[in-house]
């Protein structure tokens, strides 16, 4: 027995009455994470090498395992998860855009290599769920850690990817400290005692622990006195979100929903998930995520320090930067003060006329003009608010907030999703390509890798490199200045409304407009001291200001959209040929680059719908009636022009030999496919993932044959 004054090893106290402020992106109030459980064909079974039948969560409730022999009952029930149940549950996810975490049974999974293969294509995380689906209470140790190294092998082997979270779900006193022996997990979900995440110490090493549920959960059905119908679990979960969404108002929380195969996946059951879920989405403030997403996000937001991980933690996560570490951030802040003093007197020793007299050999200190990569910042996350015209066009209930977030090269996520793929695709452009109102799992060129993969059984990476406002020669440098000495298979470009715009504006790809411009100098002004001064020693409170500051003024057309123009020159059929000309030379530019480099170039012609009547008062609509004339562009003008320009993308593919996908050709888009006329839905965007992977899977095919 445990004394109450000694070194007791349980956590009952945890947060205590101050839980720290989850931050979940875009301010929700609730992390909503549903866990579906692949299991079917790793459980007991004398098939399998176990003594005895399974006997544990299935539609015979109470029964005895049976020792010896094979329960063809019990076999046919957890059957009925791999054969229909599994296929049914991602059917109605996929319906709703709602990602999952499978908790898939290494085993189970290997048996059924398909499911792994819809998985990731739909985007939803592979959790590992161990190597088998039995009881590791009494299972040797080393026996134990086979199994965990098993698991870890044959996920990787079917998804390419590592586990990197973890579920035992009948665990033994070992498992936690086995799993992080192994190393490389960011998180273990095998735990029931919080409503946010929390971290641990294990063998002296920080763990995080992302709990999970038996109560939001289907075993119920199985279990003595549990759901006896779908109006139950439905009542059961509506309750649970309710009070979770209630106090995420105050505290952000986490909700969990357990799913199994063969479980819910029975037609009596579904109905009711399927209502719980259109419940949720109905609610603004819920960030639809994967456990993974979460684990990232502790990692990233709430870290503990290294002065230990028990006891310290709820204070810990509620400090800013300045109260973990003073010292250090006085430090850096009279530092950055130094360097604005030397900034300024370096300023005042410059000539007045920014000429500089120099002898001989002796060069200018001031930095040379360069070239301008128009990217995403690297390693960040950006929320938006939906436009109203995208609120009042949706087809289905929207986030409150869009999350886009770049990785370390500045690719929009999810790009690089294997760390060494067989192929490369990438895609550059403007906001059309961009998908920034899209869940980040329906953006097409993520979606047209997964969908690409399954069809040529072999890794994809498919990077989105788009930026919003992008024209062909910004799309250009971005693909000479990071992405051709990636070597990629593919180097896909969509682009007219951005071209339109800036050559309308300017007569030529040549500018100097502060964001649009193709060459940048160093701005030597005393503005641009105070700026640069700015963005070294407040960036974070400046952002905050400036976002504040904007939230008060309305938000117009911006440049970079179809409404950059500002004058209409006199002979304006002239004027089109050389603007197109314009054009023509940038878009063979772009060809002739990718090619030297061995790439195959692929131009996608730009969809615009003319937009309806409700749509031309709508906030963000760049096609409208008064956003054209802003522009000094009437309706028919515009249109025309897009059309001229779409005939020169196919003109140039058909020239160059380059792959062309054709989206202006078809006439069946709707407002459901492009919300504002010029940016696709979820719908929509998913459509042109299907369309874009028919027409590259000849040539990626092609190109995975060769040695």
């Amino acid at each position: 027995m445990v004394a109450p004054g000694d070194d007791y090893p349980r956590d009952l106290i945890g947060y205590g009455p101050k839980p720290p402020d989850a931050a979940w992106p875009g301010g929700a109030r609730l992390a909503f994470q549903a866990v579906l459980n692949y299991e079917e064909g790793g459980e007991n079974a004398i098939l399998h090498g176990d003594p005895a039948s399974e006997a544990f969560l299935s539609e015979m409730v109470g029964t005895a395992p049976r020792e010896g022999v094979r329960h063809m009952a019990m076999e046919s029930l957890y059957e009925y998860g791999s054969r229909v149940g599994v296929w049914r549950l991602l059917r109605l996810f996929e319906s709703r855009a709602i990602p999952l975490t499978l908790f898939a049974v290494a085993m189970a999974l290997e048996r059924n290599p398909a499911v792994a293969d819809r998985a990731m294509a739909l985007g939803h995380e592979i959790c590992s769920h161990g190597y088998r689906w039995i009881d590791y209470q009494h299972v040797p140790e080393a026996r134990e850690r086979e199994h965990l190294h098993k698991a870890i092998e044959i996920i990787e082997r079917l998804t390419g990817q590592r586990p990197l979270g973890w579920y035992t779900g009948r665990t033994s006193p070992n498992t936690r400290r086995l799993l992080v022996e192994a190393g490389g997990f960011l998180y273990d979900a095998d735990d029931y005692s919080d409503d946010l995440p929390f971290w641990t110490e294990v063998e002296g090493k920080r763990h995080l622990v992302v709990p999970y549920t038996l109560d939001a959960n289907d075993m119920r059905f199985a279990t003595p006195q549990g759901f006896n119908s779908g109006e139950q679990f439905y009542a059961y979960l509506k309750d649970s979100f309710d009070v979770l969404y209630a106090e995420g108002a105050r505290t952000p929380r986490m909700m969990s929903l357990g799913l199994h195969c063969r479980l819910a996946g029975r037609p009596g059951r579904i109905a009711a998930l399927g209502r719980f879920l259109d419940y949720v989405r109905k609610h603004d403030k819920v960030w639809f995520c994967r456990r993974i997403d979460i684990a990232r996000h502790w990692h990233e937001r709430h870290r503990p320090s290294s002065r230990g991980c028990l006891g310290t933690l709820a204070s810990e996560l509620t400090m800013n930067r300045f109260e973990r570490h003073p010292v250090l951030t006085l430090v850096l802040v009279m530092a950055a003060m130094l360097v604005g003093f030397i900034a300024i007197a370096e300023w005042s020793l410059a000539p007045d006329d920014g000429r500089l007299s120099l002898q001989g050999g002796e060069s200018s200190p001031y930095p040379e003009r360069y070239l301008k990569l128009r990217e995403w910042q690297p390693n960040t996350r950006f929320a938006f608010g939906p436009p109203e015209t995208r609120v009042a066009n949706a087809q289905a209930p929207l986030p409150e907030t869009y999350v886009l977030e770049s990785d370390r090269f500045g690719f929009i996520e999810p790009s690089l999703v294997h760390e060494d793929a067989a192929l490369e695709i990438v895609f550059v452009g403007g906001s059309t390509t961009q998908c920034l109102y899209v869940l980040p799992e329906n953006r097409f060129p993520y979606v047209a890798g997964r969908l690409l993969e399954e069809r040529l059984g072999t890794t994809i990476n498919a990077i989105n490199a788009a930026k919003a406002g992008n024209n062909t020669l910004h799309s250009l440098l971005v693909t000479i200045g990071k992405l051709l000495p990636r070597r990629p298979e593919v180097v896909v470009l969509m682009q007219a409304a951005n071209d339109i715009g800036v050559l309308k504006r300017y007569g030529s790809y040549w500018n100097e407009h502060s964001d649009f411009a193709l060459v940048v100098r160093p701005d030597r002004s005393i503005g641009g001291l105070f700026r640069g001064l700015r963005d070294a020693v407040v960036p974070h409170s400046y952002r905050r200001l400036r976002r504040a500051l904007r939230s008060l003024a309305s938000s117009g057309p911006g440049i970079g959209q179809a409404v950059a123009a500002t004058t209409l020159a006199p002979a304006e059929a002239a004027r089109r040929t050389a603007l197109g000309a314009d054009f023509e030379s940038a878009l063979r530019s772009f060809t002739a680059v990718v090619r030297a480099w061995g790439g195959q170039p692929v131009l996608m012609t730009q969809v615009v719908l003319r937009p309806g009547r409700e749509q031309e008062t709508q906030e963000g609509a760049y096609l409208s009636r008064e956003a054209l004339a802003a522009g000094n562009f009437t309706p028919d003008g515009f249109f025309d022009l897009h059309g001229y320009f779409n005939a020169i993308i196919r003109r140039v593919a058909y020239s160059e030999g380059a792959t062309l996908v054709d989206l202006a050709a078809l006439e069946d888009w709707t407002e459901a496919d492009l919300y504002d006329g010029l940016h696709f839905t979820d719908r929509g965007s998913r459509r042109v993932a299907g369309l874009v992977a028919a027409a590259l899977a000849g040539k990626l095919e092609e190109a995975a044959a060769k040695p």
